[in-house]
């Protein structure tokens, strides 16, 4: 009776299974919207980001805009001091001077030590990243592109502490070139647009010269640049301020 009894029962049914709700994606929103409020000028350089009014605004608990605002401090965007709580990034000439000769420092480095680690499919990378970037039209995603060529370097050089350091110090830097590059493109403005850095010599003295050479391109390549575009980041600044008041 007990096997006939086994044999003939219903088999539960199927426990059916709603579907997750993606924490994430909610954060990826905010992200979005944080993000889109700094690039548009709403959020100002050195502006207080006040979470309570901001969370209410976007309809979401505090902890999902801080999730999505420590993403933006890791990209430089945010700075956060525990005392004064996140402000939109905002980088003095004369404070991109020290991170730039540390910058020099590290990255020479580096790329003596991707030029002497380099192997064919790396190479073949370094000149796609390169060709792409020259290619591209759009200030912001060459922005983009030139950031992600640099770190490039930074992990084919094998040295992971270098790496770390340089993607921290950095951020900033790529950060507030984002924010002038996206003010440039909301206003018609007679001046030209922030100078971009050649990257082709650098590129090819990782690739086909010698470690010295690609010391010595690094260093041009960064110095040239910034003193390329060092006065228009006072200008901007000034501008921010002005504005504020």
């Amino acid at each position: 009776m007990k096997q006939t009894a086994r044999i003939f029962a219903v088999p539960p049914a199927p426990v059916s299974r709603l579907a997750k709700i993606s924490k994430e994606s909610t954060r990826d929103k905010v992200y979005a919207a944080v993000r889109g409020a700094i690039l548009s000028g709403r959020l100002r350089c050195g502006e207080r980001v006040k979470e309570i009014p901001l969370a209410e605004e976007l309809g979401v608990s505090r902890a999902i805009l801080r999730e999505a605002m420590q993403q933006l401090v890791h990209e430089g965007l945010l700075e956060f001091n525990p005392y004064r709580g996140a402000r939109v990034i905002e980088l003095r000439p004369e404070q991109i001077d020290e991170i730039v000769e540390a910058r020099l420092l590290l990255e020479t480095r580096a790329v003596r030590l991707a030029c002497e680690r380099i192997h064919d499919a790396q190479r073949d990378e370094l000149h796609a990243l390169e060709k792409q970037l020259r290619k591209e039209k759009d200030a912001l995603r060459a922005g983009q592109l030139d950031l992600r060529l640099h770190q490039r370097i930074w992990e084919i050089s094998g040295h992971v502490t270098i790496e770390k350091l340089l993607r921290q110090l950095t951020s900033p830097l790529f950060a507030m070139s984002l924010l002038m590059r996206s003010a440039e493109s909301r206003k018609d403005q007679e001046a030209s647009p922030l100078p971009r850095g050649t990257h082709e010599r650098l590129v090819a003295s990782i690739c086909e010269g010698s470690p010295a050479d690609a010391a010595r391109e690094i260093e041009t390549h960064l110095t040239e640049n910034w003193t390329a575009i060092r006065r228009r980041v006072a200008e901007f600044v000034a501008r921010q301020e002005a504005e504020k008041l």
